[in-house]
């Protein structure tokens, strides 16, 4: 988490606090209790995703603990799940949502761990296959399913929109 300090020193002496979006429990962990006076966090989609199981009064201690005021969300799911919870603002991303995570690299062919080239960056590819119900796709190492569409109902603070390059 080294470099993750740097750059919270580098802009904590700031007026406004720092968001940081978390996917991650030790970074969640690191801000909360080293770094609350001078940022705001949020919950990212990804650790959302996988604390949404989790039981609402749980969920309540631990984000008052940690200082969550915000949740990521990129399907109506997820934003119906955390809707029931108290004093949070929600970010809604479109127009991909997350599906899985990859550790193999089809650009480089190689699994992680081996040395990367970032031959990725700045890339997308389509995945097709018959049983999928749409087409996915591969940004850095994740699998996003296009959806485009803001739900209807659920409230929304801010929308963030990430259109993939090479569609």
């Amino acid at each position: 988490f080294g470099n993750i300090e740097a750059i919270i020193r580098k802009y904590a002496d700031r007026k406004d606090k720092l968001e940081i979006v978390a996917n991650d429990l030790g970074l969640l962990h690191l801000a909360a209790k080293k770094y609350s006076a001078v940022t705001k966090l949020s919950l990212g989609r990804l650790l959302g995703d996988f604390l949404k199981t989790a039981p609402d009064a749980f969920l309540q201690k631990f984000f008052s603990e940690h200082g969550v005021s915000g949740i990521e969300a990129d399907s109506p799911e997820l934003l119906h799940r955390y809707a029931r919870l108290q004093n949070l603002s929600f970010t809604y991303h479109i127009p991909f949502s997350h599906m899985a995570v990859t550790r193999y690299c089809p650009w480089e062919n190689h699994w992680t761990g081996e040395k990367c080239r970032y031959t990725c960056l700045g890339k997308a590819k389509k995945l097709e296959e018959k049983r999928l119900r749409r087409p996915l796709r591969l940004v850095n190492c994740g699998y996003f399913l296009e959806d485009g569409k803001i739900p209807e109902s659920g409230r929304i603070d801010r929308i963030v929109y990430s259109p993939s390059v090479n569609r």
